[in-house]
């Protein structure tokens, strides 16, 4: 039993360390919502795409697939991407196209690189963020990919803030990308949401504050990019967005007003999300797992389909597993794991400090004898 428990309380706090990196490194946010009210979410954990049936039935619609965005088209068709390290620093990607009924075919064949964006104009342009990244932060751009392959820069140059048109404007970590009913691009970018037309104009409609802001917990572990992911805008054109780093789902108005919507339960952070019918689909991630819930039009908040962390894969949930088998009770030990990993967290701190002050106190010793 203690060995087992042992185990388990090393595998979970391994796994959230992983989880706080990764999670705000790049979390999936891809959720969309078809005619049919069948909700689709990408699973990057477990490289599957849920789908969530009308009758509320869970199951898994794509296998073996790592996407972190997905995307419908007017018919139905369901797309997204799928990334793959090949070692050696060298990445592989493919696009990939599902019918209604689970049909799968290539959009793009298995290349070297990263998945070009899935947002697409009807004239097959294809658009994303690009530039340095959230590790070197020199450059940031909204960029437009053509059916040709030609790559165009619409907006953006160096890292940081600022309006304008074309290279005049700047952009920091850009986490969400979607359409507006005035075909312009909205974008999350850091602490900003912000709109971005096909000739390169750009405009911040909302900045920092609350309840744009992360929590401090998304600083305390480090977060290299920005804290806001998915993004969607209804018919009034109001914005909703996932603040991921501040655990909750804001809502931003055309005139730029902002106000909380949703907040997310400890040990939850909203990623994506998606409007249908004026009912707002919400995927959120957890060291917990995933899960999808629903605000209907009248307020009401409801989950409808969770994927426990059991049912992953990984070192947390093989920890999961390891605490059933072993008859214990798994929401204690997950818990108590958390905190272990806290209190280990403070004790490597401390240690640090301790060990520098001593190498100071060691030097200024050495320097005086030598004095």
């Amino acid at each position: 039993m203690k060995r087992s428990l042992f185990i388990v309380t090393f595998a979970l706090i391994a796994q959230l360390s992983f989880y706080a990196a990764a999670a705000q490194a790049d979390p999936s946010t891809g959720i969309v919502v078809d005619r049919q009210g069948r909700v689709y979410f990408a699973d990057e954990r477990r490289n599957v795409v849920w789908k969530i049936e009308t009758d509320g039935k869970l199951v898994q619609f794509i296998t073996g697939k790592h996407a972190h965005k997905i995307a419908l088209d007017e018919q139905g068709n369901l797309y997204g991407e799928h990334l793959a390290y090949r070692g050696d620093d060298r990445w592989e990607f493919h696009l990939w196209k599902a019918t209604p009924d689970g049909e799968l075919s290539y959009v793009i064949p298995p290349s070297p690189g990263f998945p070009p964006g899935l947002l697409m104009d009807k004239e097959g342009n294809r658009y994303q963020w690009g530039g340095s990244g959230n590790i070197k932060k020199t450059s940031s751009l909204i960029q437009k990919l053509t059916p040709d392959s030609k790559l165009v820069t619409i907006a953006g140059s160096g890292w940081g803030w600022a309006d304008g048109k074309g290279d005049e404007a700047l952009f920091g970590s850009v986490g969400g990308m979607a359409w507006g009913n005035d075909s312009a691009l909205y974008v999350t970018d850091s602490g900003a949401v912000r709109r971005v037309t096909l000739d390169g104009d750009v405009k911040t409609i909302a900045r920092g504050g609350h309840p744009l802001e992360p929590a401090l917990s998304w600083g305390v572990f480090g977060g290299m990019g920005g804290h806001l992911f998915g993004l969607t805008l209804d018919e009034e054109s109001n914005i909703y967005v996932a603040n991921t780093g501040g655990g909750l789902v804001a809502k931003v108005t055309p005139d730029g007003k902002v106000g909380a919507l949703v907040k997310s339960e400890s040990g939850w952070a909203p990623t994506g999300v998606a409007i249908a019918d004026k009912e707002l689909y919400i995927l959120e991630h957890g060291p917990f797992g995933l899960r999808v819930r629903k605000l209907s039009a009248g307020g009401k908040l409801t989950t409808l389909a969770t994927v426990e962390a059991a049912d992953q894969g990984g070192a947390f949930g093989a920890a999961i597993r390891t605490a059933e088998r072993a008859g214990l009770d798994a929401d204690k030990v997950i818990v108590g794991s958390m905190v272990a990993g806290v209190i280990v967290v403070a004790i490597i701190v401390a240690v640090f400090f301790w060990r520098i002050r001593r190498f100071i106190r060691d030097f200024q010793r050495k320097r005086t004898g030598a004095a």
